[in-house]
């Protein structure tokens, strides 16, 4: 459906390649949208509802390609849903409100997180559950980020609004949930544990580190395998808790979203030059799990040694550091991303009555644009993969597909083309058009041979088998599922 276009506020000074207007939105009867999710290709979105519905779209022709049963149910027809893979789960349990969405890197599945804790993997065509977990705390936190390991297929990294992220392997016979190892001292005697503090968690555009951020603007590079810190700083000027982190498409940015207000982009080469050396305690799956089952003692089991490392870890310094913030209105925001090309770093204004989107020039840090859409704020903002289009959905339960102005110049096309303010009725004038004469059957053949369309010899022409090119990120035998045909 085509929107009305959205106000956009230029700012002086560089000019901006991103979306400029509202173009379509998406909405769908009785669904209320509240997160939303591109595949790796940016040719499916999905979108989670409160109900905890699923919806795909088809980002080609902005129609509705699949309508998902909510998360806490288990699809009808769903043969492996008793298997030893899935847990007994009651099939009237009340659906929990989707609060985050991960696509599969060869597009057939995608991962769904509620505001229970708990998570599934489901079929993207049919809508099978293919596995189903539960986050480790017994409070059940919502789940934040749902990002599959590059290189890894089934490997998925979970974080949630407290506690420890949780590696999720869903290609076992038994789906396996283990925290992720990481070092045991992030939180200090007095302070809330770790145990009960905020974590967000990526991979490396490679799959074999973890970036993870913790309380304080601690900043910390682990090894996937072992889980030793490989690198450790602490961002500057950090006065608040971690809401986001996410890394850029070519693996060399990471961008910090956290309550003090400031957006913080961290060069990876920097932070990696910052070699951590190998004397403090790693933690084990062991003492892990342990940590999680006394939380209050996390603090106290942590070594000595370990809890002096805090103290004593650098902060990074400021050249290596990019703030992006308005220094005027000083505004929380909702979430953050960089564009496709690592040009922009966008935000969303966490304001109630207004949808507005922030763009800065990730190089010069410099406010290019602002977006203003309708009177509503904005639950969640996703960036195409590989074009300069973004998606966000309102609190009314709207998606909007912003993109760029297009300028329809129509004395371009041709040097006599002439402009029409209003329509003309063309009386077409006899044979105009017409390319066989009555008398001559081959007058088209030659008239088509003239003009340059085809030779004057009847060639063959063989019909080959079409092959479907086969996704070389993952090295996975599977065709990958770009997109879904419309219901």
């Amino acid at each position: 459906m085509t929107a009305p276009t959205g106000h956009l506020g230029v700012l002086e000074g560089e000019a901006c390649g991103g979306p400029a207007v509202i173009d379509e939105w998406l909405e769908h009867v009785d669904a209320h949208m509240c997160v939303a999710a591109l595949n790796q290709w940016g040719t499916v979105l999905a979108t989670g509802c409160l109900d905890g519905t699923i919806l795909l779209w088809n980002m080609d022709t902005r129609g509705l390609a699949r309508v998902h049963e909510p998360h806490n149910c288990i699809p009808t027809g769903c043969a492996e849903a008793r298997t030893e893979n899935i847990p007994d789960v009651a099939v009237d349990a009340p659906a929990a409100k989707v609060t985050a969405l991960g696509w599969a890197h060869n597009g057939h599945a995608f991962a769904t997180g509620s505001a229970d804790g708990s998570f599934q993997l489901r079929d993207a065509s049919t809508g099978n559950l293919l596995s189903y977990g539960t986050g480790p705390r017994t409070n059940e936190e919502a789940v934040t980020a749902l990002v599959e390991r590059p290189g890894e297929p089934g490997t998925w990294l979970i974080s949630f609004a407290k506690g420890y992220p949780i590696i999720w392997r869903t290609d076992a016979k038994c789906a396996e949930i283990t925290p992720l190892l990481m070092d045991m001292a992030l939180a200090k005697p007095g302070e809330p544990t770790a145990a009960t503090s905020t974590f967000a968690a990526v991979f490396s555009e490679d799959g074999a580190r973890v970036y993870v951020t913790a309380e304080r603007g601690m900043l910390c590079a682990l090894d996937f395998v072992t889980g030793r810190v490989l690198a450790r700083r602490r961002l500057p000027k950090f006065q608040g808790v971690v809401k986001g982190l996410c890394v850029s498409s070519d693996g060399k940015g990471l961008l910090v979203n956290s309550t003090d207000k400031i957006l913080r982009a961290v060069r990876v080469e920097a932070l990696m030059a910052c070699v951590e050396p190998p004397r403090h305690h790693q933690a084990t799956k062991m003492e892990i799990d342990a940590t999680l089952s006394r939380p209050d003692a996390a603090a106290a089991d942590a070594p000595p040694t370990a809890l002096a490392a805090l103290e004593e870890t650098a902060i990074l310094a400021g050249e290596d550091v990019r703030e992006y913030l308005n220094a005027v209105e000083r505004l929380q925001w909702r979430t953050a991303c960089f564009s496709h090309n690592g040009d922009y770093v966008v935000a969303a204004a966490a304001i109630k009555a207004e949808h507005h989107i922030y763009i800065w020039s990730a190089h010069s840090q410099k406010l290019l644009k602002v977006l203003e859409g309708p009177k509503e704020g904005i639950l969640d903002l996703v960036w195409h993969p590989f074009r300069a289009v973004a998606v966000s959905v309102g609190q009314t339960g709207v998606a909007y597909v912003w993109t760029k102005n297009a300028l329809e110049r129509w004395s371009a096309f041709a040097p006599d083309f002439k402009e029409l303010v209003e329509n003309e009725e063309y009386v077409e004038h006899e044979n105009e058009f017409d390319i066989c004469g009555e008398d001559d059957v081959n007058a088209s053949d030659r008239k088509a041979v003239a003009m340059g369309f085809v030779t004057g010899e009847d060639d063959d022409f063989e019909c080959g088998d079409l092959e479907l090119g086969v996704w070389e990120g993952e090295g996975e035998a599977a065709t990958p599922l770009k997109c879904l045909p419309l219901l």
